[in-house]
């Protein structure tokens, strides 16, 4: 049997939401996006937990953005909006949430985390706008003013 692109588990109240693609460094595939929102929902519904963790399997990647294979075989020039999962945008999330950043978080990662209520990064977690290198727009981008000024001061917590 083939493993789960999403890992979800429920331990001492802290909901686990796993990206379980680590030969893709977590890359968001079809398979993952749908996971992530079936997960979430999931979690909204599930009384026993409180709080939602989200990372990625290993220590290399929390997520490395869009799956670039995916998307090229699907001819995919522009991302509709509801492509990948947005907190509070395309899915509503209703209790606290937490990106724990293994790793980088390229483009689409770095929106999954950037959406988070709190990110809590290793010392080696790289966190980019990596789409220019691809030649592909970065959405992702545009909440960068509103989020990393009121980010910061959390630096020295």
């Amino acid at each position: 049997m083939a493993e789960q692109p999403i890992r979800y588990e429920v331990v001492d109240s802290v909901a686990w939401l796993t990206i379980n693609r680590p030969e893709a460094r977590n890359a968001l595939n079809n398979a993952v996006r749908t996971g992530l929102i079936d997960a979430v929902l999931r979690f909204n519904d599930d009384d026993a937990a409180k709080v939602l963790v989200l990372t990625g399997v290993g220590d290399k990647a929390f997520c490395a953005g869009g799956d670039l294979k995916e998307m090229a075989q699907n001819a995919l020039k522009v991302p509709p909006k509801d492509f990948a999962p947005q907190f509070g945008r395309n899915i509503d999330v209703a209790k606290p949430t937490i990106a724990a950043v293994n790793g980088v978080a390229f483009a689409g990662g770095f929106l999954l985390a950037q959406q988070c209520d709190l990110v809590v990064a290793a010392e080696h977690a790289t966190f980019a706008v990596s789409e220019v290198k691809v030649g592909r727009g970065s959405p992702w981008a545009t909440p960068l003013s509103w989020l990393v000024p009121r980010a910061l001061p959390c630096k020295s917590c």
